[in-house]
């Protein structure tokens, strides 16, 4: 059995650096998950942290996925978490979990 890893690295917003002073952080960390309903469990309710966006693209398709970001977001930014640049304005680290619609079913998928 062959385990592959990658990761990716985005660059953040250029206003959020005006107000970072370490010039590398390891800001974004994705994972794919089998079962998304058990996965958010474990993140959002035994972790503690905030789901603040999902999406869920090609629906119904042989592609279709889903991405589910969370963090632990600081009470005084839990009323700006609807905002959509959020995610690359902020200064902790996201997870994002993605599902590959199908993998559920799919018992070759750990």
């Amino acid at each position: 059995m062959y385990t592959c890893s990658q990761v990716e690295i985005v660059k953040r917003n250029e206003a959020s650096l005006q107000r970072i002073t370490n010039k590398f952080t390891f800001a974004q960390t994705m994972f794919r998950v089998k079962d998304p309903v058990k996965s958010l469990h474990f993140y959002r309710d035994l972790l503690g942290m905030t789901l603040l966006r999902e999406s869920h693209i090609g629906v119904g398709t042989d592609w279709g996925f889903s991405l589910f970001f969370l963090a632990h977001v600081p009470t005084e930014d839990i009323g700006r978490i609807s905002d959509d640049n959020y995610i690359s304005n902020s200064f902790g680290p996201v997870i994002e979990l993605t599902h590959n619609h199908g993998t559920e079913n799919d018992l070759n998928f750990k």
